[in-house]
């Protein structure tokens, strides 16, 4: 029997929550280069397991960084909850500078 997409794409859904923020911030320094960032990068991986995928970026065209994380046996609340905290630190960086 065939599989339609669309079936494909709820399955994958339900085993791999994901979460997206984002937020303002007043530059855009190599996030590599903030120690706070990669701190609490850091803890959110041991939290969440090896598994996990967390993409922190800022928007070519904006003056935005964007968090992403999917998980695999995490709730979307654990997941948003470890992406507003990298966030945290990425605008109190960025705004310290």
């Amino acid at each position: 029997q065939p599989c339609h997409f669309s079936e494909m794409a709820d399955d994958v859904l339900t085993k791999a929550p994901q979460v997206l923020v984002k937020a303002t911030v007043p530059a855009k320094p190599p996030l590599e280069q903030l120690p706070g960032v990669q701190a609490q990068i850091a803890r959110t991986r041991e939290v969440l397991g090896d598994e996990a995928l967390i993409n922190v970026r800022y928007s070519g065209t904006e003056p935005v960084v964007r968090v992403m994380i999917q998980g695999n046996d995490q709730t979307v609340e654990v997941l948003n909850r470890e992406a507003e905290k990298i966030l945290e630190a990425v605008v109190a960086e960025t705004g310290d500078l």
